[in-house]
């Protein structure tokens, strides 16, 4: 009875707590201020300033103050646009609702992009023209007395919190802010020591991400602290260069162990002086200056052990690099004791403008919805309806959950109305005068106060407070029309349910979001490798940390499969800025200075082919190692090996795009142990927890009970025998829930991707084809629209690889293979084969001349194939036409048939090639073939598939479309 008794007890709302009553009553004292100045000045809305003051309150005097100031701002953008939209369609209703949503779209969408207080401008000028406007469409002659009583509420209670906040409350931020970066500097330094002496790579890694993600956060932090700190103001743009400084050394992992090769004992020491530099962080006497001077030594240790090896000196180097970003880290936020002097880093942010228009279209629709409703029923609530949903619509638009949010304005939206109604109809008759009015009123608002102190009900506790305020608000003479207050209490929820609506109709994605990030990253990597030479490294790189950050946020600090290809970008940008860095100081008219030059333009042309590019810097490198330049060499072979695997990780994210439905069909399902698994619906409660600090958070995103989400999850722990959470204020994980939480979020993720291709393929017969690479990229890809538009009902699912498949492994249904025919156990059928010449660019023979025969050749550059069994030989067709080959000049050798073509292409030499790699080359005139010499090539194209597939319909559909389009390439020969 009495536990009973203690949970109804803890259930009920209170009005205020010990730890918040100071911020309760310096809220209801600025409320109160702003309601009196409202009454004293006669405006006709004297509850206007009341509700501004209600939607700025904060504990932290910052906050308050920033967010007033760029409010007020944002207030006069939106009033200029009301100025300008009434002008324009006073009296057009339809095209006035229509300006109206067009703004606000606007508005949500440059919220999204922008940070801080900027984007609580942007979200303020565009509601306030719904605010400003919904009774100007009523009665357009009113229009301007409407937005010049909006404008003057907003600077009442403004003012009147800015006021009370900077009488009555601390200044704390600045002090925040120091003891975080005091904190994230001291776990830097430790990480970077445990790297040293080779800690466990993956307990590493999880520290490194939730660090870099914590370093975030400060940054945050900063937008709080320079609204009540001049400090933090002037110093802002050197704390947040610090920031990205920080972030470069934590997120400094490199493919392989970074230091291998280093002096056990060089790192140990470093090792050493690193956890000394985090115990005197730790200490209040040290200041970031004192910190930043204690790390000269440990670079010069590395400097002075150096000897004169090409590979010791790059590690060095890369020792140096995380170690050179922890001092300049420190030297940039010892500003908050010293006057910083020198530059200061360029940083940068991404902007997600795909989510952004994404956001402004969703404001838009939500907005002429609410038009439709009010036309279509000629509803006298209309101003109501954009009033309540445009401040509904920015406000959750960014939130991680927006229908949650949403289902919290409506949460306390009701309970408003029911507060209003016994505020207004049975209490407000009784009063007269201001102080028994406040009193009353007081006791209403503290409540919702409270509750925006509790992150989990602040949005609760705003719709509640802006709800009430706006439901019981009179003018001058009190009036008392129960009719109207309900018409108006439904208007509002209405005005929810029309947002709810646009939320689920354009639902905010995470996994598009995450894919988003992804690209992002790969399409900036080759943006860094393409403008190398006039890139700002270091601005490329604050934004890339930023999205692996974001990536990391969204995916989870443990998360396995985040794209390493971002880390791997860092690592080259690094590099790049080494060689950069080198070859500046070496005179460039010298034969180093112009091989340095030209490799950096020839990586920079195969930007979007790194695998090119990796075999462009190995032929640099190997020319500066002719011409005396070891140095050099190093870092270009060094930047060969990351573009190797960057090129290898593009390949690797490919194709698991391309097998994304057949991972799950892999395995028969009679192999897989499916009697130990829980229920769908277990691991959906236990996967939605692990992102809500509560239960009852994850309740309402499934749209079940608290108690339906607890009894899953008792019941998952007893399945297993394993505690998944420690149950508390807010949910923990346990180590075995932690382990646990990635794997079931990546299950789900893949079976929505699943899902969604299936749905794709309604209707088609999905047909797995495996070819090789230049064949489906020469021969095949061109082709393919042909087929779609013959063959509808076929869904070609392309896997290109040089091995050899194996069909029982479900690999392929069908396959085009070179060879010679002799495939035992197989159907096979002849498809083509393919003559073999010699082709040049015709920029090549205008600088050198066309050979008149074959035996010029030999005074021309040839381009080879190294180690490929079927691709053609110069050695054979020189004995073909008679001739020994014996070439004068050395030429470049291709790991690849399709870098041989695209080296002929640009000019580089001549290349020997089968007819079918380079024929839409030649017929557009970008290749010319040399010699009518008719040489066959000794293999020729199958088409290939297990026996007694070969006569099913969607087979012969495809086989026989291979034949025709065949035949039409050898009566075109």
């Amino acid at each position: 009875m009495t536990d009973l008794a203690t949970r109804v007890f803890a259930a009920i709302p209170r009005p205020w707590t010990s730890a918040t009553l100071a911020y309760v009553l310096r809220s209801l004292l600025a409320t109160g201020l702003a309601l009196w100045l409202g009454l004293q000045l006669h405006l006709d809305s004297p509850f206007a300033g009341a509700s501004t003051v209600l939607l700025l309150v904060q504990p932290i005097q910052g906050a308050v103050r920033g967010k007033g100031v760029y409010r007020m701002l944002g207030t006069l953008v939106g009033m200029v646009a009301a100025f300008v939209l009434m002008g324009l369609f006073a009296q057009q209703m339809l095209l006035f609702i229509l300006g109206v949503g067009i703004w606000l779209g606007l508005c949500v969408g440059a919220m999204t992009v922008l940070r801080h207080y900027q984007a609580t401008a942007a979200v303020v000028a565009g509601y306030t023209v719904c605010l400003a406007l919904g009774p100007a469409i009523v009665a357009p002659e009113q229009g301007f007395d409407h937005i010049i009583t909006r404008g003057t509420a907003v600077a009442l209670g403004v003012l009147s919190l800015s006021l009370v906040a900077t009488l009555f409350s601390a200044k704390t931020m600045e002090h925040k802010v120091r003891s975080s970066l005091v904190d994230v500097c001291t776990r830097s330094a430790r990480l970077l020591a445990a790297s040293l002496v080779g800690e466990a790579p993956a307990q590493l890694a999880t520290q490194r991400h939730q660090l870099a993600i914590d370093i975030s956060k400060v940054d945050d932090q900063l937008g709080l602290g320079r609204g009540e700190s001049s400090l933090i103001r002037s110093r802002q743009l050197a704390i947040q260069a610090g920031l990205a400084h920080l972030q470069s050394a934590v997120l400094d992992a490199h493919p392989e162990h970074p230091y291998h090769g280093i002096d056990p004992a060089l790192r140990a020491r470093i090792s050493t002086g690193l956890q000394q530099l985090s115990a005197c962080l730790a200490d209040a006497r040290c200041d970031f200056r004192a910190a930043a001077d204690t790390l000269e030594p440990l670079r010069r240790w590395a400097d002075d052990r150096a000897d004169s090896s090409p590979q010791v000196l790059l590690r060095n180097e890369r020792l140096d690099d995380p170690l050179t970003d922890l001092g300049a880290a420190l030297l940039n936020f010892s500003s908050l004791d010293h006057a910083r002097r020198g530059p200061i880093r360029a940083v940068g942010y991404h902007r997600h403008y795909a989510d952004a228009a994404r956001n402004g279209i969703r404001a838009l629709l939500a907005t002429l919805s609410a038009g439709a409703i009010w036309y279509f029923s000629g509803w006298d609530q209309g101003p109501t309806l954009l009033a309540v949903l445009g401040p509904c619509c920015t406000l959750v638009a960014t939130a991680a959950a927006p229908t949650q949010g949403i289902n919290g304005f409506i949460r306390g939206t009701l309970y408003a109305i029911v507060a209003a109604a016994l505020c207004k109809f049975l209490l407000m008759p009784q009063i007269n005068g201001f102080p028994l009015l406040l009193l009353v009123m007081a006791g209403f608002w503290s409540f919702g106060i409270h509750a925006t102190s509790q992150p989990r009900h602040a949005l609760q506790g705003v719709a509640y407070l802006i709800g009430f305020n706006t439901l019981v608000s009179t003018g001058m003479t009190a009036t008392y029309d129960f009719v109207g207050f309900a018409n108006q209490a439904l208007a509002w929820i209405v005005a929810m349910l029309v947002c709810l609506l646009a939320f689920q109709i354009l639902p905010k994605d995470p996994a598009r979001q995450v894919r988003a990030l992804k690209r992002a990253l790969h399409q900036h990597t080759r943006l860094l490798l393409r403008q190398a030479s006039t890139i700002d490294h270091a601005q490329w790189q604050a934004k890339q940390q930023h999205r692996l950050v974001t990536l990391k946020g969204l995916l989870g600090v443990d998360h396995p499969h985040a794209d390493p290809a971002g880390y791997l970008s860092l690592q080259l940008s690094k590099q790049l800025n080494r060689l950069q860095r080198k070859a500046s100081g070496i005179d460039p008219a010298s034969p180093i200075a112009r091989c340095v030059q030209s490799g950096a333009r020839r990586v920079a042309r195969y930007a979007h082919h790194p695998a090119i590019g990796a075999a462009q810097a190995r032929r640099t490198s190997r020319s500066l190692s002719r011409l005396g330049a070891p140095h050099l060499a190093s870092g270009y072979q060094d930047l060969a090996w990351l573009l190797e695997q960057y090129a290898n990780l593009v390949q690797f994210s490919a194709n698991m795009s391309q097998r994304s439905c057949s991972a799950l069909t892999a395995h028969s399902p009679d192999t897989l142990p499916m009697r130990d698994l829980p229920p769908t619906a277990t691991l959906r409660a236990f996967e939605a927890a692990t992102r809500h600090p509560t239960f009852t958070a994850a309740a309402q995103e499934l749209h079940v009970t608290q108690s339906a989400v607890s009894h899953q999850l008792k019941h998952l722990e007893a399945l297993w025998g394993l505690a998944l959470f420690e149950r508390g204020q807010s949910l923990r994980l346990t180590p075995a829930g932690a382990t646990l939480a990635p794997i079931v979020r990546e299950f789900f993720m893949s079976l929505e991707t699943t899902l969604a291709d299936l749905r794709e393929q309604k209707g088609r017969v999905r047909l797995k084809v495996s070819t090789t690479y230049s064949f489906a990229l020469k021969w095949l890809l061109p082709r393919l629209p042909n087929l779609a538009r013959q063959h509808p009902e076929l869904l070609v699912a392309l896997d290109t690889t040089d091995n050899v498949i194996h069909f029982s492994d479900a690999q392929a249904d069908v396959a085009v293979r070179l060879g010679k025919g002799n495939y035992p156990g197989l159907y096979s059928e002849f498809l083509f084969g393919e003559q073999v010449f010699p082709v040049a660019s015709p920029e090549l023979l205008r600088r050198l001349g066309t050979p008149g025969s074959p035996a010029h050749l030999l005074d021309f550059p040839l381009l080879a194939r190294d180690g490929a069994e079927l691709a053609p030989k110069w050695e054979v067709w020189f004995q073909a036409v008679g001739l020994a080959f014996s070439p004068l000049r050395e030429s470049v050798r291709f790991g690849d048939t399709n870098m041989t073509v695209e080296a002929a292409l640009l000019g580089h030499g001549i290349a020997l090639v089968r007819s079918g790699h380079v024929e839409q080359e030649i017929s557009d005139g970008r290749l010319v073939r040399l010699f009518d010499v008719p040489f066959p090539s000794p293999l020729a194209y199958y088409f290939v598939c297990p026996k007694g597939i070969e006569s099913q319909p969607h087979v012969v559909s495809f086989r026989q479309w291979l034949l025709a389009e065949s035949l039409k390439l050898q009566r075109a020969v």
